[in-house]
């Protein structure tokens, strides 16, 4: 972690699940790392709803990282969705 950045104001939405309202603040986090799954788990959290790279410009994945990533975010997917229908069993 490079920088954090919690200076901008806070908001309120509807949770889609619930309709209910909930406030977010937004939080700007400069991470290096050395690889895109290093970062896959940190990155596909719920709390983030918008994820930014600024550099490199481009990037030139590999099939097998490709796949790796993938199977990252495909388990992450799996876990949100459980979590999310507990919560819809509790309403």
């Amino acid at each position: 972690m490079e920088e954090v950045d919690v200076s901008p104001e806070t908001y309120v939405i509807a949770d889609p699940l619930t309709d209910e309202e909930v406030a977010y603040s937004p939080v700007y986090a400069t991470v290096t790392a050395d690889s895109l799954e290093d970062l896959a788990e940190f990155i596909l959290r719920d709390e983030f709803r918008t994820v930014e790279v600024i550099d490199p410009q481009e990037m030139k994945l590999s099939q097998r990282e490709v796949g790796r990533l993938l199977a990252r975010a495909n388990s992450r997917l799996r876990a949100m969705a459980q979590v999310m229908a507990r919560r819809a069993d509790r309403l």
